[in-house]
């Protein structure tokens, strides 16, 4: 079976504005490190006998859907990508851009806040743990988060005179984590 790629406009807009944003060697180590990132997510799923169906592309990054049915297959298949970002580390010698944008991809997506890599991990290992109490644990453990997070943000902002940049990261987290439903007993799970 073949897997089906699309995109949304939206990530088409969001390239092009990051064309003319971000000098170009840092987008191109950006892209690179993002595919190193599914490359090994994709691994992963293969190794563990699951099927990518279709892959979406767009304004929240890429997401694959796959077979994936939950517990240690997909707690293995979601740690797969930010070790392979963080695993770019090893050459910042030679290619000190990949490595730092690895890195911060790495470090991002091991965030416990779904649906990022660390998000969709943590629901997995409480699963496992506590299976009757996983959804109002993994709740509270990303309200914790996004607590720190914007202590942080505001810190980075007055403190640091970051100005609103560390703002608008909480604020696109936030409207990626809220409008996105999580994929509990669904059938096919959209690995990001």
């Amino acid at each position: 079976m073949r897997a089906s790629i699309s995109s949304e406009p939206w990530g088409f807009i969001l390239a092009a504005l990051l064309l003319l944003l971000v000098p170009l060697p840092w987008l191109c180590a950006a892209v690179l490190a993002g595919l190193i990132h599914e490359a090994f997510h994709m691994i992963a799923i293969v190794l563990c006998g699951y099927h990518i169906e279709g892959i979406r592309i767009g304004l929240w990054g890429t997401v694959m859907e796959t077979d994936l049915e939950g517990g240690i297959s997909e707690l293995l298949c979601a740690m797969a990508g930010p070790f392979g970002s963080l695993l770019l580390l090893t050459l910042c010698h030679r290619f000190p851009m990949l490595s730092l944008c690895g890195a911060a991809q790495g470090l991002f997506n091991l965030l416990p806040v779904y649906p990022l890599d660390g998000g969709r991990a943590m629901l997995c290992l409480l699963g496992l743990l506590f299976p009757a109490k996983a959804d109002v644990l993994g709740k509270w453990i990303t309200r914790a988060v996004f607590a720190l997070l914007t202590a942080a943000c505001f810190y980075g902002a007055i403190r640091l005179s970051l100005g609103l940049f560390p703002l608008i990261l909480l604020l696109l987290l936030l409207l990626n984590a809220f409008l996105r439903k999580r994929p509990c007993k669904q059938p096919q799970i959209g690995v990001q």
